[in-house]
């Protein structure tokens, strides 16, 4: 038998008077299959294109000795993920350190965009219980973004904010 297959056991059987032989099977079908996957990126000349460097260690080095960016990373790292409190927290940094306009555009971020994310995070109907406020008197927005959302955009901010530094 070769290795990978596994043995079928026939079970439950009996003889009618007929002399017909029945006999009941029960048996497991696994079916698996293995794929690999090989791409190449290529420059503008053809040429194939390294992988670029991993950012994680980067980002250390830039943590360890910038308060900002430690919080940052520290709030972005929750095990649950961040909340709409959460990331508002991380915008506020990216703006207090001046580079917010600058990373929006480098992410392609519009001011819409921020500002519908402002709005859900403030208001409780918007974003529940995780708001940054729990009697927001003004209107929630009428495309509330949804938290996945916010942490894809806060995401994508972060990581041009920190070219900046």
């Amino acid at each position: 038998m070769a290795s990978g297959f596994s043995r079928v056991a026939l079970t439950g059987h009996y003889d009618r008077d007929d002399g017909v032989h029945i006999v009941g099977a029960t048996a497991t079908l696994v079916a698996r299959a293995n794929m690999t996957a090989t791409a190449t990126v290529l420059d503008a000349h053809g040429s194939p294109k390294p992988p670029p460097a991993p950012l994680a260690p980067t980002y250390i080095s830039l943590a360890a000795g910038n308060e900002d960016v430690t919080e940052v990373l520290q709030l972005l790292a929750k095990s649950d993920g961040p909340s709409f409190s959460d990331l508002y927290k991380i915008h506020e940094i990216v703006e207090h350190t001046g580079h917010s306009k600058s990373a929006m555009g480098s992410a392609g971020i519009s001011k819409a965009t921020m500002s519908r994310f402002t709005r859900t995070a403030n208001h409780q109907t918007a974003s529940g219980p995780e708001s940054r406020h729990a009697r927001s008197s003004g209107q929630p927005p009428k495309d509330p973004m949804t938290v996945d959302e916010a942490r894809t955009m806060i995401r994508q901010l972060v990581t041009e904010w920190m070219k900046y530094l």
